[in-house]
């Protein structure tokens, strides 16, 4: 799950660093983020590989705006639910 994690988290900040300095924070920009973030997701969801699927099953931005305590920062928070790897499998056989 760290790799994966990781990929996710390298994926979302390469989304976002093309923003950083020649952006001005406003209602547009955050506009902008929103809509790469959100195609960031779901272009996460289609990379489906055999054996372990895609590095995300849905992603969701809880919250984007500026900063409270900066003024050049913009905050952004997104829930990711990443697939979970198979540890055990329970077998039950019954005899009928």
């Amino acid at each position: 799950m760290v790799k994966n994690f990781d990929f996710v988290a390298l994926f979302v900040a390469d989304l976002l660093s093309p923003f950083i300095g020649p952006w001005n924070i406003n209602d547009d920009t955050i506009g902008f983020i929103r809509a790469s973030v959100s195609s960031g997701i779901e272009n996460l969801k289609l990379r489906k590989r055999v054996k372990i699927g895609a590095p995300i099953i849905s992603g969701t931005i809880t919250s984007l705006g500026q900063s409270p305590v900066a003024a050049d920062r913009i905050e952004a928070y997104v829930e990711i639910d990443f697939p979970k790897p198979l540890n055990t499998i329970g077998l039950h056989l019954v005899s009928i």
